[in-house]
């Protein structure tokens, strides 16, 4: 997986000053320091993400969330933020990640659509999936729709929990692509200084180990469900990029855990430069 990673439209915007020097900054030292090579291009990738999403909020800028048809076979990485930013989606609510994991298998199966990475925040979402029937626009409907109309009931609330806007899409066309967004995706409670590293944020995050495995997730037990029609269960499987398929998927996810581990130390030395710089 060595290389950039390389995007139809890459993430764009103003650099955001002083910490994204720190993220250049701690770059060069850190890739040096890295040793592989094979993985540099796809850390600096990542990072780069990590410096604009933390300019925007999330890592797709406004023109991405446009309306445009979705090709069969695309892998895509997907982004959405809650109305205001409120912070909807907190792992502080225990049974978020449940219902979240459920929703995604649930929506998997039904428009086919395979998920290949996920990361919920207190403010958004960001998902990696591959689109083989061109369904993913009626994917995120569902999987928005439904934890949206979940957590308000829960809540005892109406009204918005998503943005009214269409869900921001990027088109990943690279397996090298695809491992920089599935690190930067992962490690998004790290660069956000919430945890040290990703294994240890309480929301739903997908991780290198679980690649290449499904589980069988039980329909929560919350109010929305009590008279529901969908089944008691939902297996969600994490899939490696389609093109790793005859990969053996210990090696993917030798590759995956080492720029993850790449990804968040530098993440981690970047913010604490950047708030160093800020003193």
């Amino acid at each position: 997986m060595g290389g950039e990673g390389r995007w139809r439209r890459v993430p764009s915007g103003p650099k955001v000053g002083s910490r994204w020097e720190a993220y250049e900054g701690v770059l060069e030292e850190g890739l040096r320091a890295l040793g592989d090579h094979r993985l540099a291009g796809s850390v600096e990738a990542a990072m780069r993400l990590c410096a604009e999403a933390e300019s925007r909020g999330v890592a797709v800028p406004e023109e991405e969330s446009k309306a445009r048809p979705s090709a069969g076979g695309t892998v895509w990485s997907l982004t959405a933020r809650t109305s205001d930013g409120a912070m909807w989606l907190t792992p502080g609510a225990g049974w978020l990640r449940g219902l979240w994991e459920y929703e995604l298998g649930v929506a998997s199966a039904k428009y086919g659509v395979e998920v290949l990475n996920y990361c919920v925040m207190s403010t958004h979402w960001h998902l990696l999936v591959h689109d083989p029937r061109g369904e993913v626009s009626a994917f995120t409907q569902h999987v928005n729709g439904q934890v949206a109309r979940a957590c308000n009931a829960e809540r005892e609330r109406f009204g918005p929990v998503f943005e009214r806007r269409q869900v921001g899409r990027t088109e990943v066309l690279t397996r090298e692509g695809y491992a920089a967004h599935f690190a930067y995706i992962t490690a998004n409670p790290v660069s956000a200084g919430l945890v040290e590293t990703a294994s240890a944020w309480e929301g739903a995050v997908g991780l290198p180990s679980q690649v290449g495995t499904a589980r069988v997730v039980p329909r929560p037990a919350l109010r929305y469900y009590q008279r529901s029609k969908q089944p008691l269960e939902a297996t969600l499987a994490v899939w490696p990029h389609p093109d790793a398929r005859d990969v053996p998927v210990e090696a993917v996810r030798e590759e995956l855990t080492a720029l993850l581990t790449a990804t968040e130390a530098l993440a981690g030395a970047a913010r604490r430069a950047a708030v160093a710089g800020t003193d």
